[in-house]
């Protein structure tokens, strides 16, 4: 396996600022757990079965709150019939007194059993935690710009917040329980974290696993089973140790089974499911990137700077064939398996990505829509993140004369148009089959980026970290010429053809495996952080 090794310095900086000093922990609100005896679970249970809640709380109680509590051995059924009234009422005058909101705005939205140890489900790293059987529930409570999820015991004496799993503000996305997750495909021992990305334009899944040796492989499912391994690289045993310490300090094991779903009005969403050891499975949309809780949100950039700089790398890992088969001699094979990884991108047919065919304009629409789905929104610990604008759902009004609302890039297109970043032509069409050219396509790439940019409210990209503007040959008097300019300046995402000579060639179509390497140069750069620029 070909080694690589990240410029230690410049890759430090970039986790460092992504990830914060202020890392998330699972404080507990109360003191730690007892195990109660079957007399005094019983006499719990008489106490919930006979309190009389006040009207303001148990008119806030949701439909599947009961009276009734089970047995100690029907707590490992997911029930929600059997959760007591008792426990919901205090969960939310927990909710009530950490946020200040009256309980008009609170409510109870799901509720699992769950069998919790010593620190019910919320250790720190590293923090021993007593192996006892704590019979309780996973509560996730929302209000106006708020989700809380709760780890609680059986009747709500003992409440925790899941710090990692809740947002206190900005809130727009409620996680869903995934019931009893499974791990899909093998996991190796030898793993620190997989990662799978399955569905989005293509249906396909693929695995990336990140060894304990610092090699990072890609596996592309074919039929019931996982292809050959793609050798994408390997980090130093120090830059390895900074991953695998910014992993622990996130603490994913906190969101263990819970799942973010699909952003309402998102079509062709990929899911990603991460695997972080054998002991946590976790779900979310890519699409729904920047809604994630911080926690979430961080691991997401964190691992798709790793991805990207893999692929920046000079001495990355040597892709060859990989999943596809006629890329190994393309100058952007790397970034191209490295667009498909991120789910970008896909192959055409039998494991075939076609680098040199041209890109549509339909193409394009819908790789830039995907595109501005993981360029990271948030600064580090920024709780005020914006979103991007959510599609409209069931909107049947269409832009262009010859895009039919249900054809597979219609969708993008419309969302791109609205946001003012696509047009077409005067007649009213838009030619979605039509080749698109080098100098639209980099066009497109810096008004994606301004608009980013000023919705974000920040740029990591100044003179130290730029590359010096490339003085190409033939694109003076250009329609797009400064378009060209400033996005050779953009981690070379504007960039010769073929990348020899100085002609850039703006009409000339671009193709498929130009576009790969200009996306992957452009989120990189797009994945700096203010903190990266000024070092």
């Amino acid at each position: 396996m070909t080694r690589f090794r990240f410029v230690s310095s410049r890759f430090s900086l970039q986790l460092a600022a992504f990830l914060g000093s202020s890392l998330l922990g699972g404080s507990l609100l109360t003191a730690p757990a007892k195990t109660a005896s079957a007399a005094d679970w019983q006499a719990q249970q008489t106490e919930i079965n006979q309190t009389s809640l006040p009207s303001e709380l148990r008119d806030r109680l949701p439909s599947f709150v009961s009276q009734n509590t089970g047995t100690p051995a029907e707590s490992l059924v997911a029930d929600v019939e059997a959760f007591p009234q008792l426990t919901a009422s205090r969960v939310l005058e927990t909710a009530r007194r950490s946020s200040g909101l009256p309980l008009s705005q609170l409510d109870i939205v799901a509720a699992e059993r769950q069998v919790w140890n010593g620190c019910f489900g919320l250790a720190d790293p590293d923090q021993a935690c007593s192996e006892i059987a704590i019979s309780g529930w996973r509560v996730v409570v929302t209000a106006p710009d708020y989700v809380w999820v709760y780890h609680t015991d059986q009747d709500g004496t003992e409440i925790h917040l899941n710090e990692a799993a809740s947002q206190l503000g900005g809130a727009t996305l409620v996680p869903e329980f995934m019931g009893s997750p499974t791990r899909p495909g093998h996991l190796d021992d030898s793993a620190l974290i997989t990662v799978v990305q399955s569905g989005g334009i293509a249906g396909r899944t693929y695995k990336t696993v990140l060894f304990n040796d610092g090699a990072i492989a890609g596996y592309l499912l074919a039929g019931n089973d996982y292809a050959a391994p793609t050798d994408l690289g390997r980090l130093s045993a120090e830059d390895f140790e900074q991953v695998a310490r910014q992993l622990r300090a996130l603490q994913l094991e906190h969101l263990h089974g819970l799942r973010y779903p699909v952003p309402s009005g998102t079509a062709d969403a990929m899911t990603v499911t991460v695997m972080p050891g054998f002991n946590t499975v976790l779900q979310y949309a890519d699409s729904a990137a920047n809604q994630l809780p911080p926690s979430l949100r961080q691991f997401h950039t964190l691992w798709n700077t790793l991805m990207a700089l893999a692929a920046q790398s000079p001495d990355g890992g040597e892709t060859g064939a990989g999943p596809f088969t006629d890329i190994g001699e393309s100058p952007y094979a790397r970034e191209i398996q490295q667009a498909a990884d991120l789910g970008l991108m896909a192959g055409i047919r039998d494991r075939q990505f076609q680098p040199e065919d041209s890109l549509t304009r339909e193409q394009l629409a819908v790789l830039v829509h995907k595109l501005m789905q993981q360029v990271p929104l948030a600064l580090p610990n920024q709780t005020d993140a914006p979103t991007l604008p959510a599609m409209a759902e069931g909107d049947s009004r269409l832009p262009f004369s010859d895009v039919a609302i249900d054809r597979w890039s219609a969708p993008s297109i419309q969302y791109l148009h609205k946001l003012g970043l696509l047009r077409g032509y005067a007649d009213g069409s838009f030619r979605p089959e039509l080749p698109v050219t080098r100098a639209e396509l980099v066009s497109l790439l810096l008004k994606m980026d301004v608009y980013l940019v000023e919705l974000r409210r920040w740029d990591g990209r100044d003179a130290t970290n730029l590359q010096p503007r490339f003085a190409f040959s033939d694109t003076q008097g250009h329609w797009a010429d400064k378009y060209i300019a400033v996005m050779s300046e953009n981690c070379r995402a504007a960039a010769p053809l073929n990348e020899t000579g100085t002609r850039f060639d703006p009409n000339a179509p671009a193709t498929r495996g130009y576009a790969a390497a200009a996306v992957m140069r452009n989120l990189h750069c797009l994945s700096l952080s203010p903190s990266i620029a000024r070092d």
